[in-house]
């Protein structure tokens, strides 16, 4: 599918954190805002690299959020496994299943400790994806995260 940042936001996002009680209005944006800059909402396999679906999820990444949180926090298991039954979900769901992925995506954003960035502040967001998600050794920069928030109006879709 070939998703409008608007359609993603209204028909991915929202829904997939809300599903998991991690919904909010800066989250719903970081996320927008990292799948547009991780994937432009169109790859879902990174070229020459690991990371997979449309957040480009590193399976590193995914193992260390099933392995080392997910697991301990069993209402939060039951909520997503519960929404895929009867698919068994698994690191190559992340292609080709944007609600998981979104929800993968949202967890990673919420064992940070640094609060999320608001809504308006668009360096507070590049700064907070380039930090904790692109990180360091990111190909990614906050000038290239900002040029695309303000190119594709995403503070007008919140």
């Amino acid at each position: 599918m070939i998703y409008t940042p608007k359609k993603f936001l209204e028909q991915v996002i929202k829904p997939s954190i809300s599903i998991i009680g991690k919904a909010s209005d800066q989250a719903s944006i970081l996320l927008l805002g990292t799948a547009l800059k991780e994937s432009n909402l169109t790859y879902r396999k990174q070229l020459g690299g690991p990371a997979l679906g449309l957040f480009q999820i590193e399976p590193e990444t995914y193992y260390d959020t099933y392995l080392n949180y997910i697991n301990y926090r069993l209402e939060l298991k039951k909520l997503i496994e519960g929404t895929f039954i009867p698919y068994k979900m698994d690191v190559n769901s992340l292609i080709f299943n944007d609600y998981y992925s979104c929800m993968i995506a949202r967890i990673k954003y919420y064992r940070v400790q640094e609060k999320l960035p608001e809504v308006h502040d668009v360096e507070g967001q590049a700064k907070y994806w380039k930090k904790y998600y692109n990180t360091n050794l990111g190909k990614g920069t906050v000038e290239q995260y900002m040029e695309m928030v303000f190119k594709h109006k995403l503070l007008e879709l919140i």
